[in-house]
């Protein structure tokens, strides 16, 4: 059984499943960013030359979803999804689970766009390198939206909260998360990135 791979939080694990063209992108994306990649396809040949750079490719899908804390789908539809992932059911929980087809071809991000953020949603860390760089703009109430709006944010956590509902996932997390998204688009910060919600918190502390 594939073990979870130890590494810096920049460089956290990932699991792909899937390597048509979007899941071939994303996993080319996470590999040039430094993330330890372990992918999965019904097809085995179609890592060929992901596994020649690095990628790691366990025989079953199970395997693979048990070696990274972040798991992101690149599959037709939610049949297929079902189908591919029973027999991994025990070892996604736990773990976070993204449709990846869903939400980049609803949202239209680019592969190596969505990667990045995938990655920082959900990796296991309370402060990454992510933040640290947002902190001045934090400071000035500026929250530029050309790598993500509020809205898109919005969707994405609503697709996630309920597929981790249907995985039997704790959605906690990303339902907060998403109730926050709305409280913020509520309060004039549409078009903004997701830390807009530091503004949500402030004005929750002043009414206090």
């Amino acid at each position: 059984m594939a073990t979870q791979q130890s590494t810096s939080p920049q460089n956290s694990p990932v699991t792909v499943v899937g390597l048509g063209p979007m899941g071939l992108a994303l996993a080319e994306a996470l590999l040039k960013q430094g993330h330890p990649l372990t992918v999965w396809n019904r097809t085995p040949q179609k890592a060929d030359d992901l596994v020649t750079r690095g990628a790691q490719r366990p025989a079953t899908v199970a395997e693979a979803v048990s070696a990274s804390p972040v798991t992101i789908v690149c599959l037709n539809d939610y049949d297929t999804l079902y189908e591919v992932l029973a027999p991994a059911a025990d070892a996604l929980r736990g773990r976070a689970l993204v449709n990846a087809t869903a939400l980049v071809a609803s949202a239209g991000v680019p592969a190596a766009t969505f990667a990045e953020l995938a990655v920082n949603w959900f990796m296991p860390m309370g402060v990454d390198s992510t933040l640290v760089e947002q902190a001045p703009d934090l400071d000035k109430a500026n929250y530029p939206g050309e790598f993500g709006t509020m809205e898109m944010d919005l969707n994405a956590l609503a697709h996630i909260t309920r597929t981790c509902v249907e995985q039997g996932v704790d959605a906690r997390q990303p339902a907060l998360m998403k109730e926050l998204a709305e409280s913020a688009i509520e309060q004039g910060y549409s078009g903004k990135n997701y830390f807009a919600v530091f503004e949500v918190f402030k004005k929750e502390a002043q009414s206090a």
